[in-house]
């Protein structure tokens, strides 16, 4: 789940840690996710487990919940071509894994959409919650993560060659969409792609923005550091730290500090990458902050409901006893 300055909040996609950017979707450098990590989409299904109320009512949430292992088991299959066996094992996992990310994660989560709300609603955004905003999605974000790699990490480490190889090519063919996507189209196409994506996202919270509003998201657009072609080749790399550590046959706990590496830690980022990612992140606040200034009233005040209803919903799910479900 991600949050951004200015009255609006976003959830984890296309594998991105929280930055600044609109609803859904996590800011792109022209077009390009700001941290490219490549979790499938069957782990950020869960990981963003409290954005299932986003778009939703409270009583649609409870039921994706209470599919959320299923789910989860579907999309594993997708990159992993999972055994009978191993699906039950999986599930097993989950079952308390989900127990623990709804009773403790999801009320963080609540609990930083109604800040966020009380932060818009007394008297606008500034850039000193923008930075409030990030630190804290990146607690939330990697809190999450980490309390989901001994379970991730045993499902991976019992995979057979046969599998590996599924997974491998999953990630070649993801790999290709994401160059196609980001790293290849011109600057003009991706940065009008990112501009319409942000627009529509905001959206979502403020109600329609005016004329200047979409102008001002276009403008600031182009702006923005181009930083795709950085994390495709961050992503080939950790990618191919895994398959070797699978390859080996390293073992579960090798290959959580892997993921966490990838994952949480950017470890093997490079400084030029690190800096051009700080920049990017900068850049992104000081967009939204700016058009957040344009808001009018109504809009505010659509936003911040926006906010506190979707913390009352986490918090009602988070509420649950097992009977409930």
């Amino acid at each position: 789940m991600c949050g951004r300055p200015g009255h609006y909040v976003m959830v984890l996609s296309d594998g991105t840690r929280p930055q600044f950017a609109p609803p859904r979707r996590c800011a792109c450098s022209r077009g390009a996710p700001v941290r490219s990590l490549t979790l499938p989409r069957w782990l950020r299904v869960v990981i963003a487990g409290a954005a299932l109320a986003l778009l939703a009512s409270c009583s649609f949430m409870e039921l994706a919940w209470d599919r959320a292992d299923e789910v989860i088991v579907e999309r594993a299959n997708d990159w992993l071509a999972l055994r009978p066996e191993q699906e039950e094992a999986l599930r097993a996992r989950l079952e308390p894994w989900l127990e623990n990310v709804r009773h403790t994660m999801l009320p963080r989560y609540a609990d930083f959409l109604d800040e966020l709300a009380a932060r818009t609603d007394s008297g606008g955004f500034e850039h000193g919650d923008a930075a409030w905003a990030q630190a804290r999605l990146a607690t939330l974000y990697d809190d999450t993560v980490r309390s989901m790699l001994p379970w991730l990490s045993a499902v991976l480490s019992d995979l057979d060659s046969a599998q590996r190889r599924h997974l491998a090519e999953r990630m070649r063919q993801r790999n290709a969409d994401y160059r196609s996507e980001y790293v290849v189209r011109s600057a003009d196409e991706r940065e009008r792609v990112l501009a319409e994506r942000v627009i529509r996202q905001v959206e979502r919270w403020t109600g329609p923005l005016d004329v200047r509003q979409k102008a001002l998201v276009h403008r600031r657009a182009g702006d923005l550091p181009d930083t795709a072609g950085s994390w495709y080749h961050y992503r080939v790399r950790m990618q191919a730290g895994l398959l070797s550590r699978l390859d080996a046959d390293a073992g579960a706990q090798p290959v959580a500090h892997h993921l966490e590496a990838w994952w949480v830690d950017l470890a093997a980022r490079r400084p030029r990458q690190r800096r051009a990612t700080e920049a990017l992140a900068g850049a992104i606040g000081h967009l939204l902050v700016d058009l957040g200034e344009t808001l009018s009233a109504t809009q505010t005040q659509a936003a911040v409901r926006r906010l506190h209803t979707v913390a009352a919903d986490l918090r009602s799910l988070a509420a649950l006893s097992g009977a409930d479900q």
